[in-house]
């Protein structure tokens, strides 16, 4: 049954407060705006999050507790962390980039 976007703010301190991954939070309580950017683009099924915050958005391990986190909550639909350099610079099959030059 897929949760209806009225649980944003449930989501949200799910992420500031989960306890299911190792020794650290997803996100450190202080770091608030980290976790609605999250929550948001969980509730609203994007498929790519990006950020030059390597710390705490745009790393595998965040993606990884953020993924264990969602599902324990019932949001199954993949979210992607990452940063723009892994994303400008990717070729098509035509040869060009992912900005059509």
């Amino acid at each position: 049954m897929k949760k209806l976007k009225i649980y944003l703010d449930t989501s949200v301190i799910n992420f500031l407060f989960a306890n299911d991954v190792p020794e650290e939070k997803v996100i450190p309580p202080q770091k608030i705006e980290d976790a609605q950017h999250i929550a948001i683009s969980t509730c609203n099924q994007i498929d790519i999050l990006l950020s030059w915050n390597f710390k705490h958005l745009a790393n595998i391990q965040k993606q990884i507790y953020v993924k264990i986190v969602n599902e324990k909550e019932g949001y199954f639909y993949p979210l992607i962390l990452t940063n723009p350099m892994e994303v400008i610079y990717e070729k098509n099959g035509d040869g060009s980039d992912t900005l059509g030059k």
